[in-house]
């Protein structure tokens, strides 16, 4: 039993932790990977406890939507086992809210990707292609009981779409003058994408729930640009041109605030590229490499270009060897989801943020811990109630058919993209 004065300090340790915010965050790192059945998995999304995202099945090496539940031994399989489509099904998840989750699916026998939304198991899949068998769709994001991606009717071009739970509810965004667009995230009454003008680039697009309400995000010295997702006022995605040394394949991360003039360039002083691709509050995920023929690392960003994180370095402690690694999204608890690549394998890894006690409690801490230390040795504090032998052992050591894609933009083994360039 401890004596009273190591509950007194146990309490003063309490009540400190309790105040005040803490200064820094690290995060605790695990692999999604389940430990049997597939190659390679991917995260792309992340709500609260969910994640969601897809890997290929290591018999059929089809590609399976799934779900977990921030464990490898929680993973579910979404792969659709109720729709009407005859074949085997391949399907990615993309994006999750709540309990609800959206991505795409095809079959053998119509390789038309179809975008579809799920509750949590593979019998709950809702095919959301507003051309019935026909035509094309995916959903890319959700956000509360609505969902955007693109559909077209065959004719190959791409429009953006919102949709509000059923493939009746679909209503095109596709602002006119546009040859093809497409939705990549929401957040409220807010939608991004991008969309493609005759004679120009794609544009970075923001729309708020109608064609009609398209604003080109586009930045000056940009040709190209795409806005991946948006959380209240802020966008995110990434672009090139004149700003980026003219080199339409050299992608710098974007950070928008609803105007083409409030763009941010977030690319890392010393960084070749970078994208920017998930966004929640006041920060941004994405990757980047350092050179031209440079390993892609996962980075954090908060609004700036100096404020890059790394966040491949917390990868270290596992155990397989990275190489590579991609942030796809974020959400509102700074939770991270991405993937990590060895020299052989991609693995679906989740970033957890631990935060750091403020530097004042670090000083109570250690004087405490110091004080109580002194006290201990001098016999006067505390009785051990483990067996003596153990105070001479050391302390442990502490997708379906794709249009033009952001991994276009890599070098070698580059991020499978959630977001979509439309065709």
């Amino acid at each position: 039993m401890r004596q009273p004065a190591a509950r007194m300090f146990l309490m003063i340790a309490g009540v400190c932790a309790l105040g005040g915010p803490a200064r820094a965050v690290t995060y605790q790192t695990t692999i999604l990977h389940p430990l049997a059945g597939f190659d390679f998995t991917f995260a792309q999304g992340t709500s609260g406890t969910i994640q969601v995202g897809y890997g290929s099945d290591a018999i059929t090496h089809g590609q399976r939507a799934l779900l977990w539940q921030g464990s490898p031994e929680s993973v579910i399989n979404l792969n659709p086992t109720n729709l009407a489509l005859l074949g085997t099904w391949q399907s990615q998840a993309l994006s999750a809210a709540g309990n609800v989750q959206v991505g795409y699916g095809y079959t053998n026998s119509n390789s038309n990707p179809h975008a579809l939304l799920w509750t949590g198991t593979a019998a709950s899949a809702v095919d959301l292609n507003p051309f019935g068998a026909l035509g094309e769709s995916q959903a890319r994001a959700v956000w509360g009981d609505y969902q955007v991606g693109w559909a077209d009717s065959e004719i190959g071009l791409s429009n953006a779409t919102l949709w509000h739970g059923a493939a009746a509810s679909a209503i095109n965004l596709h602002p006119a003058g546009f040859v093809y667009s497409s939705a990549n995230g929401l957040s409220g009454d807010t939608q991004v994408g991008s969309g493609l003008k005759p004679g120009e680039d794609v544009h970075a697009l923001l729309w708020h729930g109608s064609a009609a309400s398209a604003v080109d995000l586009n930045p000056a010295n940009f040709t190209f640009s795409v806005a991946a997702d948006v959380s209240g006022s802020s966008q995110v995605g990434y672009g090139s041109g004149a700003a980026t040394g003219g080199n339409s394949s050299l992608h710098h991360a974007l950070l928008w605030n609803g105007t083409a003039a409030s763009a941010v360039d977030l690319n890392p002083a010393g960084f070749y590229r970078s994208t920017a691709e998930g966004i929640a509050g006041n920060l941004q995920v994405g990757g980047g490499n350092e050179t031209a023929s440079g390993q892609m690392h996962a980075l954090l960003w908060r609004g700036t270009a100096e404020s890059a994180v790394d966040l491949h370095q917390y990868l270290a402690g596992l155990p397989i060897v990275f190489e590579q690694s991609y942030a796809s999204d974020i959400d509102a608890s700074g939770t991270i989801v991405g993937f990590a690549r060895d020299s052989a394998h991609a693995y679906a890894v989740i970033w957890t943020p631990v935060p750091e006690p403020p530097t004042w409690l670090s000083i109570v801490i250690g004087s405490a811990l110091l004080s109580f230390a002194i006290a201990a040795n001098r016999g006067s504090l505390v009785q051990s109630t483990v067996p003596d032998s153990t105070h001479d052992s050391p302390l442990p050591t502490p997708h379906a058919p794709q249009r033009i894609a952001l991994a276009t933009a890599y070098p070698a083994s580059p991020p499978p993209s959630k977001i979509l360039v439309p065709r």
